[in-house]
C-alpha cells in the first residue's frame, strides 16, 4: 500500500509513523541527557593580588547552574598555588571564623557567589606575586558537572559590583 501519499495520512504503516515521529523523540532525550555535562556557566572571575608578606590569595566568582539539577562544587587547583581550599565565613563567639568546607552548592537553576566575605576559593602558597591583569587559570570539579576551566584575572582593587550578575 506504500506510505499512502494518495490516499491520505490515515494509510501510513505504523513503521512509517515510527520512523517520522519516534525516532527523531529518541534523539532529542539522548541531547537532553548529553545537554546536563558542564552546566556550570562561571561569569566575572578574578583573582586577590597576593602580597610580600603572605602568599595566600582568593579567587572570586559567579557560579550558574544552567543543568538539569542540584550540583556541588568539591574542588578546585591552579599552577598559581601550590593548593586551593573551598572555604566560608561562619558566626562565632567573636565574630565571623574563617572555616575549610567540603563542598559549594549551586542549586538547579540557581547561582552561588564566591565573594569576599563569603564562599571563596583560598589560594595557599602562591608560587610568585602577579601584576594586576596577569591572567590565571583555575580548574573547578564540580560533582555532577566535572571539570569547568576558568579563566581569570588578578586585581589589586577587587571587582566591586562584578558579583551582582552583572556581565
Amino acid at each position: 500500500m506504500g506510505l499512502g501519499v494518495l490516499h491520505g495520512f490515515r494509510t501510513w504503516p505504523i513503521t512509517a509513523l515510527c520512523v517520522l515521529f519516534v525516532i527523531p523523540l529518541g534523539a532529542a532525550v539522548v541531547r537532553a541527557e548529553g545537554a546536563q555535562e558542564n552546566a556550570i556557566a562561571v561569569r566575572n572571575a578574578w583573582v586577590e593580588s597576593a602580597t610580600l608578606d603572605e602568599n595566600e590569595s582568593a579567587a572570586y566568582m559567579v557560579l550558574e547552574n544552567v543543568g538539569g539539577g542540584d550540583d556541588r562544587l568539591v574542588d578546585a587547583r591552579t599552577d598559581a598555588a601550590e593548593a586551593v581550599e573551598l572555604r566560608t565565613y561562619t558566626a562565632a563567639e567573636l565574630g565571623l571564623e574563617l572555616i575549610a568546607v567540603d563542598a559549594i552548592p549551586v542549586r538547579q537553576a540557581g547561582i552561588a557567589r564566591l565573594e569576599p566575605d563569603g564562599y571563596h576559593l583560598a589560594l595557599l602558597g602562591v608560587a610568585e606575586l602577579q601584576p594586576d591583569g596577569a591572567p590565571v587559570e583555575l580548574i573547578l570539579e564540580f560533582e555532577g558537572a566535572g571539570e569547568v576551566v576558568v579563566h581569570a584575572d588578578v586585581s589589586s582593587e577587587g571587582s566591586a559590583g562584578s558579583l551582582d550578575g552583572r556581565e
